[in-house]
């Protein structure tokens, strides 16, 4: 049987490939033919994407003037990211055809078995839309399956006239399961009592087993800090650089564009997925904002503490709270004692085991199933 994963693969992040390669390798062990749906929007195609920022961006959309400079400094960083963020999708990824439009999908659909809507922040607001109706496999002929695996809203702030919409376009599914806790809020709020939360389909796969898939490299021959996150923050960079000098050890900074720099650190531009991987196992200690950054660590055992995002915070609190460590988000960027409460992930990885089971026996289930709403 042939699965077709549609999900967000094409950002230029370390997250978003990394959790679309996990749930085809997921769906493989389980014996299926697994596909990833190479939808990718105009406005979120690389050559594209500066544009679709300073069009969301009201400090940098002010006049013709300072437009014109946006783009001359962000279109090279995107489309040099997006080059090699694509170059690592076509080898992790077994790819569909290229779509760009919701039309194009409902014209000729990917053919399978199966339907899934996979992980990350795919029911959320993408570009200027509230949502697009093709994460909801609104494309998929009704005779088929459609499922979802740990899709997420991306935030639990929205517009309630929304929620109508978002009850049409989930009613047609099989099966859902999702990610964050909050998202089974958002469910039950529009008559969805059924649907299940599992784990991040990076969770899925083991420390071990991340490196058969990825290899294991240690890159630095003396203890590091590694901090990873997406943009500039300069209370974020002033936290890390106090951590590090104090423990008396290099800060490397991992970023996936070249202007998200920090300032007395080593910063590596666009490692290989391998090398991303392997720089947040080997840490001392990882400083973080990003959810796949604390779901890696977790899983690898890395001494870490998570510094909230404004917008989509949901997602992290959520993966936190799951294995108890709510104790690691930082509220204040003049004390890092966090850091001196080391974490016992022995208790922690007794808790992902039993999920991680929990997990793959319903993603087995919803594949196997023709309904479980």
């Amino acid at each position: 049987m042939k699965v077709s994963i549609i999900t967000r693969h094409a950002i230029n992040n370390y997250g978003s490939l990394l959790q679309a390669y996990a749930t085809q390798t997921a769906v493989e062990r389980l014996g299926y033919e697994a596909e990833i749906i190479d939808y990718v929007r105009k406005d979120e195609e690389y050559r594209n994407i500066a544009k679709t920022q300073l069009f969301l961006n009201k400090k940098w959309n002010r006049n013709f003037l300072i437009r014109g400079i946006y783009l001359l400094l962000q279109e090279p960083e995107y489309i040099e990211s997006g080059r090699k963020f694509e170059k690592m999708q076509r080898h992790y990824l077994k790819l569909s055809r290229r779509y760009t439009t919701n039309e194009e999908l409902t014209a000729f659909p990917p053919v399978a078995d199966v339907y899934c809507t996979g992980s990350d922040q795919v029911w959320g607001p993408i570009g200027k839309d509230f949502c697009d109706p093709a994460y909801f496999l609104n494309f998929v002929p009704s005779s088929k399956r459609k499922i979802s695996y740990a899709a997420s809203f991306g935030r639990t702030q929205f517009n309630q006239s929304i929620l109508p919409l978002y009850q049409q376009l989930l009613q047609s599914y099989n099966s859902i399961a999702v990610r964050e806790n909050s998202a089974l809020d958002i469910l039950k709020q529009i008559g969805i009592t059924s649907g299940e939360q599992v784990l991040d389909p990076t969770l899925l796969i083991s420390n071990e087993e991340w490196k058969e898939l990825l290899g294991d490299m240690c890159l630095e021959k003396e203890p590091y800090i590694l901090l990873y996150y997406l943009g500039n923050n300069p209370d974020i960079d002033t936290f890390a650089r106090v951590v590090a000098k104090r423990r008396k050890m290099p800060l490397i900074r991992i970023s996936a564009m070249r202007h998200w720099k920090t300032k007395g650190a080593r910063n590596i531009l666009l490692p290989d997925l391998g090398k991303f991987v392997s720089y947040i196992r080997h840490a001392t200690y990882l400083i973080t904002n990003s959810f796949h950054g604390t779901a890696f660590a977790i899983n690898c055992g890395t001494q870490f503490v998570n510094i909230l995002p404004s917008v989509t915070a949901t997602r992290n609190t959520s993966i936190l709270s799951l294995v108890r460590l709510e104790n690691r988000i930082v509220n204040d960027y003049t004390n890092d004692s966090i850091l001196d409460k080391r974490i016992d992930f022995s208790a922690v990885h007794e808790i992902l085991t039993s999920e991680r089971k929990k997990s793959a026996v319903y993603l087995t289930k919803m594949l196997n199933e023709e309904s479980l709403l």
